[in-house]
């Protein structure tokens, strides 16, 4: 079963909640305000990558990955778990 991912960034608790109902808004996930809402929500980490070295966007996608689990990130990418909550800050700041 396919699932949609709700990330929620509060500073120092993140989570990742899974909409099991995501066919109510599968059908409009190319149309013209959703493609808005994402280039609004993920252009930010995308010009922030550009300009700097934390690949910020890549950590998200992984994050995602490996549904929310800090442990498990940190094993997939050879980082410590401060420097992705660091991370993840960034991720909450720069996407409102």
């Amino acid at each position: 079963m396919q699932h949609f991912y709700i990330i929620i960034l509060i500073p120092s608790f993140y989570r990742i909640e899974i909409l099991e109902n995501f066919k109510a808004i599968f059908p409009f996930a190319k149309s013209e305000p959703m493609e808005q809402f994402s280039q609004g929500c993920l252009n930010p980490l995308r010009d922030f990558d550009a300009d700097n070295t934390l690949i910020l966007f890549d950590t998200l996608t992984q994050f995602i990955m490996c549904d929310g689990n800090l442990r498990e990130l940190s094993n997939k990418l050879s980082l410590h778990e401060n420097t992705l909550r660091y991370r993840l800050e960034k991720i909450a700041h720069l996407t409102g």
